[in-house]
């Protein structure tokens, strides 16, 4: 596993994700959020974070 991409985890309690998260802190996994994922592979990620 290169990189770990989760939800927001509205379903799940805070000690699932907080242990889901140390699992993969712990074998040195990197953590993405889905949304920015999407934002960045739709290429609006850019787009939202430029300055007006």
């Amino acid at each position: 596993v290169k990189i770990m991409i989760h939800c927001g985890a509205c379903m799940l309690s805070e000690k699932e994700v907080e242990s889901r998260y140390q699992d993969f802190l712990r074998k040195k996994i990197p953590i993405c959020n889905y949304g920015l994922a999407m934002a960045k592979m739709t290429g609006i990620l850019e787009r939202s974070i430029e300055m007006l």
